[in-house]
Formats: C-alpha cells, structure tokens, sequence
C-alpha cells in the first residue's frame, strides 16, 4: 500500500463509536514507527474531547479532523483512502451499533475495513475473508489489525472485494422484496388466530 497508509474513520462522535481507541491505536503506530495518517471525520458531543486526546498523545501532524462532510465528498474519501476502521464498542449502558452503513458503503467502493467485532459487525465483516476484525476496546489489536492489512494490498483487495459481493447479495433490494413478498403470502395464507364465532 501507499505510505504514508491512508486510514479513514467516519461516524458521530459519541460514546459507541470507540474513536478514542482509533487515536490510542495511532500512538502505537506512532511507536512502532509505522508511517500513517488518519482523516476522522464526523462530528458530535465527543469533538473536543477527541481532538483533546489527539493533541495531548502527539497525532496532530497525521491526524486530521475535517468536521461533518456531505455525502458526495465522503464518496471522495472513500476512493482515496486506503483502509476503512470502524472501531466500535458496546457502552456499559448497553448502548450499541447495529451495522454501521459507512461500512456497506466502505466495501462497495473496494475500500478493505478493519472493524472491532461487536454487535452485528461481524455478520459483514468476517474476519480474513471480508475485512479484519479486533476486540474492542484494544487499541494494540487495532494497531495490529491495521498493519497486517497493509502488509498486503493484494490480499486486503481481495478481502474487500469479498465485502462488496457480500454487501451486494445481502442487501439486494429484488432479492429482499422478494422474501418480505413471499413471507406477507405465508402469513397471508394462514388461518386466522381468532377464530369465527
């Protein structure tokens, strides 16, 4: 892959998101001399705390914060970063992702996705066949997860292109009208349950 390795984040800066995590991961790129740069972008209650941390772990020359962004420039990004993270937790209130749509549309621009593996996540991204997957909360994982993704394009290509069909066949708009059509004539079908009097 390029170097500097491009990373991308995107999300609302809250409290499922485990951002902080991505940055504690960056201090550990950092010292294993690893040459990255991180754009996370989003935005939310968290932004100061995050841009805080940045700053006190030493990332702000390779960390960039550009704020909310439209749609279409973050198709942009997509197409010029190398590695997707999605790294998020599950709050001790119980608070969680399902499966975050940046990592759909992550996949389908060919873009390979490091993610941590909670909550519906890994029903996308299996581990070393459609992306990599780390624990939450770990940040030495993450770091991990990030540069064995990069110690091979070919193979990390080959992961998100496994994605994108993934994505592509559960997410089928035909195929699931279809199965919604079939179930409503199932239940269609069926002798009512309150009887007739």
């Amino acid at each position: 892959m390029r170097s500097p390795l491009r990373l991308l984040a995107v999300g609302r800066f809250c409290r499922t998101k485990g951002f902080e995590y991505l940055l504690r991961a960056c201090r550990i790129l950092d010292e294993r001399a690893f040459p990255y740069q991180l754009t996370l972008v989003g935005g939310g209650f968290l932004d100061g705390k995050l841009r805080r941390l940045a700053k006190r772990l030493g990332l702000s020359p390779r960390v960039f914060f550009p704020g909310f962004v439209t749609h279409d420039h973050i198709t942009e990004l997509l197409i010029s970063h190398d590695v997707f993270v999605m790294p998020s937790v599950i709050h001790k209130s119980g608070d969680r992702d399902g499966i975050p749509n940046v990592i759909m549309e992550a996949l389908s621009h060919r873009l390979p996705v490091v993610a941590s593996n909670v909550s519906g996540i890994p029903e996308l991204i299996r581990d070393e066949e459609t992306g990599l997957l780390a624990p939450q909360r770990d940040p030495a994982a993450l770091a991990d997860a990030i540069m064995d993704l990069a110690s091979d394009r070919e193979r990390a290509i080959a992961m998100a292109e496994a994605g994108r069909s993934l994505v592509r066949k559960m997410f089928d708009p035909e195929a699931n009208t279809k199965k919604m059509l079939n179930l409503f004539l199932q239940e269609a079908g069926k002798p009512s349950s309150s009887g007739s009097r």
